[in-house]
């Protein structure tokens, strides 16, 4: 089982460390450092921890992104973007990917249905951010946040 190491940050951090991932979040109470929890184990239970890159280019508009090609989707948004996904896991399997984006803040419009974690969806910030996600095999998605990489001057 895995295990999980909370800490408080100024801001959310995510780093591969002796082949472990570790996500240092800041978070503003116990309510919060308990859905977090939970949505790790969520995400180390539905698929392993390594990744296939799937570089989609340029985007912007309705986008298709098919999950079987690569569960790192990285992308440059050159206007807002309607995303949706394929390749779906089997019957009662998640899948864990990321969304990781360049080209500066650009709306997302999400696929209806989509779940956010404690009901906030996430703010995209920077000119690179990450946005980690879950499917399950109905297509429900859940997205856990975003996370800023770089800061602009």
């Amino acid at each position: 089982m895995p295990t999980y190491n909370i800490t408080y940050q100024p801001s959310p951090t995510l780093q591969l460390i002796d082949g472990r991932v570790i996500l240092t979040l800041r978070l503003q109470d116990t309510a919060a450092a308990t859905a977090v929890a939970a949505a790790a184990t969520a995400v180390a239970a539905a698929a392993s921890i390594e990744s296939i890159e799937q570089d989609i280019g340029n985007i912007s508009g309705a986008i298709s992104i098919n999950l079987l090609l690569g569960t790192l989707i990285i992308a440059n948004l050159t206007a807002g973007i309607t995303p949706s996904f394929s390749g779906l896991p089997p019957v009662g399997r998640r899948t864990a990917f990321s969304l990781l984006f360049s080209g500066g803040v650009q709306s997302i419009t999400w696929p209806v249905g989509t779940l956010f974690l404690e009901g906030i969806e996430p703010q995209t910030a920077g000119a690179l951010y990450e946005i980690p996600c879950v499917v399950n095999s109905a297509g429900i998605l859940t997205v856990y946040g975003s996370l800023n990489y770089i800061q602009t001057a």
